[in-house]
C-alpha cells in the first residue's frame, strides 16, 4: 500500500495513537476472561484471545480510519466476515472437537476434549481450539459445545499454576504495594445498609435474561425430567377398579361373569 508512510519514532518517545490501541486491546482482554471460570489461564489461550479481539476490532468501521463504512479488515481483505460462519461459538466453550483419521475405518476415537479459542478468519469459518491432553492449538471445521465440567476448569487451572499464569486484579502503588481504599464503607454501616434499601427501578428489556455472560457450566444445567419407560399395565388392578365404579361386588362378578 503505497499511500500508507510508515513514521517511526525515537526511544523512549510516547505514541498516542500505538498506547491508545494497546489500552483499547487490554480492555477488552481483560472483559473477555471476566466471563471465564478459570482462575488460571494457559498463556497460549491468552496470545489466541489477543489474536480473537484483535479479529473483530478490525472487523468494524473506525471513526479516525480512513473509511466511516468500510472496515480495517475489509479494506485489505476485501471480503467481510459473516456472523453465521465466524460466531459459531463463544471463546472459552467446552467443545467435543470431531476429529477425521486417516484411514478412516479404524477404531480410534472421533472426538476428543478442547476449549473453543475463537474463528481463525478464513472463508470457510473454521474454529481454533485448544487441546487440553497436548496442549496445542487445532483447527478444526466440525465440532459439538457442551457445558464445562469441573474436571476441565481444573485442568485448565492446573496448566495455567504449572505455567506461572493467573487471572487475578490487584491495584498496586508505584513501589509494587497493594494500594489500601481509603473511603471503604463497611457493611455494618447503617450508610451502607440505605444503599440496599433503596427502590430498585423496573428493567428496561424484562425479556432478556439477566445473567452474566460467560460459558456454560455442567454445574448450572436446568432441572429436566428423565425420560422413563412407560409401566406395564396391571389389568387385575384395572378390572377391579372398573367394577368399583359399576357398583358390582368381586363375589357377584365371580357368580356371573357375563354381568360383570
Amino acid at each position: 500500500m503505497p499511500s500508507v508512510e510508515c513514521n517511526t519514532t525515537a526511544a523512549k518517545e510516547h505514541v498516542s495513537e500505538a498506547e491508545r490501541t494497546i489500552r483499547t486491546v487490554k480492555e477488552r482482554i481483560r472483559g473477555l476472561l471476566a466471563t471465564l471460570p478459570f482462575s488460571h489461564v494457559p498463556k497460549r489461550m491468552k496470545i489466541e484471545f489477543v489474536y480473537f479481539v484483535i479479529l473483530w476490532l478490525n472487523a468494524f468501521p473506525v471513526k479516525s480510519g480512513i473509511s466511516q463504512t468500510i472496515p480495517p479488515r475489509e479494506l485489505l481483505m476485501h471480503w467481510r466476515l459473516d456472523s453465521k460462519k465466524h460466531c459459531r461459538v463463544q471463546p472459552g466453550t467446552y467443545c467435543e472437537v470431531h476429529d477425521e483419521p486417516v484411514p478412516t475405518n479404524t477404531m480410534a476415537w472421533r472426538s476428543h476434549e478442547a476449549i473453543a479459542l475463537g474463528p481463525t478468519g478464513n472463508l470457510q469459518g473454521s474454529v481454533k481450539f485448544y487441546c487440553i491432553n497436548t496442549g496445542r492449538v487445532l483447527k478444526h471445521r466440525s465440532f459439538t459445545p457442551m457445558p464445562m465440567p469441573d474436571r476441565v476448569i481444573k485442568r485448565i487451572n492446573k496448566i495455567g499454576e504449572r505455567e506461572g499464569q493467573g487471572q487475578t486484579f490487584r491495584f498496586l502503588t508505584r513501589q509494587k504495594q497493594a494500594y489500601e481504599w481509603t473511603d471503604e464503607v463497611p457493611e455494618d454501616n447503617d450508610g451502607f445498609q440505605g444503599l440496599l434499601e433503596d427502590k430498585v427501578e423496573a428493567a428496561p428489556y424484562p425479556d432478556i435474561s439477566a445473567e452474566l455472560p460467560g460459558v456454560e457450566l455442567d454445574e448450572e444445567e436446568r432441572e429436566f425430567q428423565t425420560i422413563l419407560d412407560k409401566p406395564e399395565l396391571d389389568f387385575r388392578n384395572m378390572a377391579a377398579a372398573a367394577l368399583h365404579n359399576a357398583g358390582i361386588d368381586g363375589d357377584e362378578a365371580a357368580r356371573h361373569p357375563l354381568k360383570a
